[in-house]
C-alpha cells in the first residue's frame, strides 16, 4: 500500500510541475556530497507581452518639388512580460515631410 501511495504521489506532483511549466533539476556542489533539488519556473509561451520603442533615426532624405521628405525608421523589440526576453523585433518606419 506505501508503494502504491508513493507512486501515485509522485506521478501527481509530475503532472503538477508540468501543468504550472516548472523544471526540477538536480544540483550537487564539490563541497557536499548531499544532493539538493531546486525547483524552477520557465517561461514557455512567453505571455504577458509588452514592447519599447526605440527613438526615431534618419536614415534617408530627398527633395521633391521643394519640400524635404525625411525617411524615419525605429526598433521596436517586444519583451515577454514574465522573463524579459526579446521575443520578437522590428522596425517601425515614416515619412515627415519638412
Amino acid at each position: 500500500m506505501k508503494n502504491i501511495l508513493k507512486k501515485v504521489s509522485a506521478i501527481a506532483m509530475a503532472f503538477t510541475l508540468l501543468g504550472t511549466g516548472t523544471a526540477i533539476t538536480k544540483n550537487v556542489s564539490p563541497e557536499t556530497t548531499t544532493p539538493s533539488i531546486t525547483a524552477s519556473a520557465a517561461c514557455s509561451h512567453h505571455g504577458y507581452r509588452y514592447s519599447t520603442k526605440g527613438n526615431w533615426q534618419t536614415y534617408y532624405a530627398y527633395k521633391a518639388n521643394n519640400v524635404v521628405y525625411y525617411e524615419q525608421k525605429r526598433k521596436v523589440s517586444v519583451h515577454c512580460g514574465s522573463c524579459s526576453k526579446v521575443v520578437s523585433s522590428y522596425y517601425e518606419y515614416r515619412t515627415i515631410r519638412k
